[in-house]
């Protein structure tokens, strides 16, 4: 049974980060944006639409699986300074994600 909207943005608000392990392709990610929106960095390997949307130091190399370990261990040893900068720049990043962002895009089109 998943949380309710509310709750589950207080889950992703509680975590150090949201581990995507997932070592297959990767379509758009709802759940990086989900996690990103509310300001919790996501550590992902190098895959699909990861790399649109995941900063590229938080992305390990598909080709070196340990180096998801790495990636962990270096957003959780930020300091608090820092993960509230990071935390501010998720929030920025979805922003680029969302439906005012896109109908704009759109728009321009026209």
């Amino acid at each position: 049974q998943l949380p309710r909207r509310e709750k589950l943005a207080l889950l992703y608000r509680a975590a150090d980060l949201t581990l995507m392990p997932s070592r297959e392709l990767e379509t758009f990610g709802l759940t990086t944006l989900e996690s990103l929106s509310c300001g919790t960095p996501v550590v992902a390997y190098d895959i699909g639409a990861n790399r649109e949307l995941i900063p590229p130091e938080f992305l390990a190399s598909i080709s070196q699986p340990r180096s998801l370990v790495d990636v962990v261990v270096k957003v959780l040893n930020k300091d608090k300074e820092s993960r509230e900068q990071l935390s501010l720049l998720c929030i920025e990043k979805s922003g680029q994600y969302s439906w005012e962002s896109y109908a704009k895009k759109i728009v321009s089109l026209i």
